[in-house]
């Protein structure tokens, strides 16, 4: 009964809603007369229409409808009579401001004056709030409150241990995972207020790298780390601005309380000498009481022996669920043991494990605080370290040093140990899988470290179709283009755990303690190199001792660079996993397009950087047999691929055959010679001069290396020509160029490229004139002399005419005798220097240099041709 007149007591006092609170008459008519109704439906359900209750509900909104549009209409009225009376008067007084400068100077006079006077008043009100403060700390000082409060209601201190808050049903709910609860501070609970600094600089806090890893769990944030007892006992920082007094904080259990009691007395302050002098009671401090584990007793009871033993708080456990599982974590004396990853079904078996851990974590503490500095010198601790090692054949892992140091030398290690270690040669470093150092003592009488054997990387498992007849296409990224025979590319599928590799390297040689530098590189070994765009790997293709430089190829790009030896760093085992992701690929059709000069350029901008879709011709069985290495194999200095491909482009509507493109496009891009253009006049070129004409114009051929691909290309071309390859009458009504052999110079041949001057029209013909289009020259070739060159050599067919006529200049007519004698000055393919002088037409006029042998000096030919007909002439006038 009581509980219902409570109940209906609240309800009838709650709060209106905001509807019935306004002032509508019409609304509340007609709420109370739809309440009423309510109430009589209930007896009487067929009392009243329901077209009374519509009607009502529709009166209701129409006024609160009318109710806000006047309200609005009210307000606008306003704001805007508000608006023109401050108008006016503003531009007014704005008008004079403006005009009036006196004014101007004057009032910012009195805004200073004012503005002084309230920092005066401002500084006597902080003088006065500080005299009140060091008042109210001297009251403090001979005012101290002790709490104690008993075991089951003890705060919990650094958010550790079990915490109970009382809910609204009175009952005890368990807080596990929320924020603890303040603790009771009396009257000193305005002295708690830390500043940020004091806490930062307290002793735990001020660890750059902790002895113990601690594991902090999503959502809990680690406090000060500093326990009730220890903050009593720690000498306040002289310069820190924080009150003189020591805080006061109640212990957590009856049994400490009388340590503070002594903590008052350590920190009792002489306050009238102002110097901040402590008095003169001194308490000495108390001896820390190791611990030592007795195998009588469990993990849980040794570590409360072991605070009691040293006046610490008892272990505060804390049990974190997750899921089914509960992870546990200890703190004692301010710092937190967790047994984090492991899990556990009970709180029971979480503490046991959680407390031995703590205790291994102790007593290695303790083992390390009774170790000396290192006082060897540098010289004695490498012997020493060295005779050590020797005793063990299989190395000593770098994690592990430490300890096993200080367990054999019981001494620190030197804080450069590292670097003593890398310089010396008795002793030499290996990087493990984790990744950690493992040290290893070389050879006795080694006068270098040891060199392990040539680093091996997995071969690249590819794609492999399971039926030998199926198509093998492969999604790849072109890295790098050398030439059409040597494609450099990556399978997309592979690229994640490239990156992640790349990732790794990047994030270990970050550390000094990794970027061991090479003192002797070797051909073939796998090295790290430091790039702009990350760390790269590299193999050693040639070294070269005497300049410590050498040629290196990245195994994952595929191109080759120049490196110095202290650029070169040692590439950590568990790097060398994964396998060279360059793949090597020779483009199908285009092998003849390999040393062409304007390849490289068509290559880059068309395939390089691109994704595009491999489509291998090379079957599994001749992969294996022309090598079986995705990286291809290299012969007399000299790669060769294992894979041939067609390259497509899928990205769009249709696909394009890259093959086909980048032919078309080498063509394209690749310029006749020519020595019309302006910037050549007055310029000295290299030239061969391979015919003299019946007019006296020369053929020239420029030294230069579109010259040398004709020529290479032809004696490749001529080393695979058989008797399949003569053309027939067919082939020379379709080719544009031939292959011609020319054995008019004393039977021996010699091979041009030809064009027939005439289209044929005979097949009964045998005899064709072919122009020489490397050469200038025009001769009768015999059918059976004359070979197909577009079918066996595409690049080469394609290629622009070397020969250009030029014309001497300033010369007199060439002719009959004159003729002769030119040629005879200049034989069939001599090497001369030519100088553009000026043009005539198309035809450049030029000045021919050449000498009689190489240890001549040049002679103009055109200064020559003169003085001949001068003297020529002068004969003739004498006779």
């Amino acid at each position: 009964m009581v509980r219902q007149q409570k109940t209906s007591k609240s309800t009838s006092l709650s709060k209106p809603t905001p509807i019935a609170q306004k002032p509508k008459p019409i609304a509340q008519k007609h709420t109370h007369g739809n309440k009423y109704h309510y109430q009589q439906r209930n007896k009487q359900p067929n009392h009243q229409p329901d077209q009374e209750i519509g009607r009502a509900a529709k009166c209701e909104n129409q006024a609160i409808a009318e109710h806000k549009q006047d309200l609005t209409g009210i307000i606008t009225q306003e704001l805007f009579e508000s608006f023109n009376n401050i108008q006016g008067p503003f531009s007014e007084n704005l008008q004079v401001f403006n005009k009036n400068p006196e004014y101007i100077t004057r009032r910012k006079k009195e805004l200073k004056k004012e503005d002084d006077l309230d920092r005066g008043q401002i500084t006597k009100e902080v003088a006065r709030e500080k005299q009140k403060e060091k008042e109210t700390r001297d009251r403090a000082v001979t005012e101290t409150i002790f709490v104690t409060i008993e075991n089951k209601k003890a705060p919990v201190m650094n958010g550790h241990g079990p915490r109970h808050v009382k809910v609204a049903n009175g009952q005890d709910k368990h807080n596990d995972g929320k924020p603890p609860l303040r603790a009771i501070l009396g009257n000193s609970a305005s002295q708690r207020q830390q500043d940020t600094s004091t806490v930062y600089h307290s002793p735990e806090s001020s660890f750059k790298r902790p002895r113990h890893p601690r594991v902090m769990y999503p959502g809990h944030q680690r406090t000060t780390g500093v326990s009730v007892n220890h903050r009593l006992k720690v000498t306040p920082q002289s310069d820190a601005p924080t009150p003189a007094v020591a805080p006061i904080t109640p212990p957590a259990s009856p049994e400490y309380a009388q340590t503070t009691t002594a903590a008052k007395a350590t920190y009792k302050e002489d306050i009238h000498g102002g110097q901040g002098e402590t008095g003169n009671v001194v308490t000495n401090p108390k001896v820390k009481v190791p611990l030592k584990f007795d195998p009588s007793l469990d993990p849980v009871s040794t570590l409360n022996f072991y605070c009691a033993a040293n006046d610490f708080e008892k272990p505060a456990y804390n049990i974190f669920n997750k899921l089914r599982n509960l992870h546990c974590s200890v703190q004692i004396a301010g710092d937190v043991y967790s047994s984090y990853p492991q899990e556990f079904t009970d709180k029971e078996t979480a503490y046991q494990r959680t407390a031995q851990i703590a205790i291994q974590r102790i007593m290695h503490a303790q083992s390390h605080q009774k170790l000396s500095a290192c006082t060897f010198s540098d010289v004695e601790f490498i012997d020493g370290l060295y005779k050590e090692l020797l005793k063990h054949p299989h190395g000593i892992l770098g994690h592990k040093l430490e300890d096993w140091y200080g367990s054999t030398f019981r001494q620190h290690l030197p804080s450069h140990w590292y670097d003593l270690i890398v310089k010396s040669n008795k002793i030499r470093v290996e990087h493990g899988i984790d990744p950690r150092i493992i040290l290893f003592a070389n050879d006795p009488g080694s006068s270098e470290p040891d060199r392990t054997s040539i680093t091996t990387l997995p071969q690249m498992v590819l794609p492999w179709q399971s039926s030998e007849g199926g198509s093998h296409d492969w999604n790849m990224f072109i890295s790098f283009c050398d030439s059409t025979k040597i494609v450099w590319a990556r399978m997309i599928d592979q690229i994640a755990n490239f990156e992640e590799l790349t990732k790794h390297i990047g994030r270990q040689m970050e550390s000094p303690h990794f970027r061991q530098k090479v003192s002797k590189p070797y051909a073939q070994e796998v090295y790290l190199v430091e790039m702009p765009d990350g760390w790269n790997r590299v193999r050693a293709i040639s070294v070269d001792e005497e300049t410590r430089s050498g040629r290196y190829h990245f195994i994952d790009f595929g191109d080759v660079a120049m490196f110095h030896s202290e650029d070169l760093f040692h590439c950590p085992p568990q790097f060398l996993a994964l396998p060279a992701q360059a793949v090597c690929l020779s483009m199908y059709a285009l092998d003849k397009f390999e040393d062409h000069p304007h390849a490289l350029q068509v290559l880059t901008k068309e395939l390089d950087g691109q994704t595009v879709v491999a489509h291998v011709l090379t079957t599994e069985k001749q992969f294996l047999e022309l090598g079986g290495s995705a990286q291809g194999v290299v012969e007399n200095g000299k790669r060769r691929a294992c894979l041939v491909a067609t390259l497509y482009d899928t990205s769009t509507a249709e696909d394009i055959h890259l093959n086909d493109l980048v032919a078309k496009r080498i063509t394209k891009c690749t310029p006749a010679p020519s020595l019309s253009d302006e910037k050549k006049i007055g310029k000295t070129t290299p030239i061969l001069v391979s015919h003299i004409n019946d007019d006296g114009d020369l053929m020239v051929l420029l030294r230069n290396d579109d010259l040398k691909f004709v020529e290479r290309s032809i004696a490749q071309t001529v080393a695979d020509l058989g008797e399949q390859d003569r053309v027939s009458y067919s082939d020379l009504l379709h080719d544009r160029h031939i292959f011609v052999c020319d054995e008019t110079v004393d039977g021996v041949k010699q091979w041009f490229r030809g064009r027939l001057v005439t289209r044929p029209l005979n097949p009964d013909e045998e005899s064709f004139d072919v122009y020489y289009v490397d050469d200038g020259r025009q001769r009768k070739a015999h059918i059976s002399n004359i070979y197909r060159l577009e079918a066996n050599n595409r690049a080469l067919a394609t290629f622009p005419p070397q020969a250009i006529p030029v014309r001497l200049h300033d010369v007199p007519e060439i002719g009959g005798h004159m003729l002769h004698r030119l040629r005879g000055l200049i034989p069939w393919r001599t090497e001369a220097l030519l100088k553009v002088v000026a043009m005539d037409g198309g035809k450049p006029l030029v000045n021919v240099f050449i000498r009689e042998d190489p240890e001549s000096m040049y002679m103009c030919v055109n200064i020559g041709l003169r003085l001949e007909l001068e003297m020529a002439s002068s004969l003739n006038n004498d006779i």
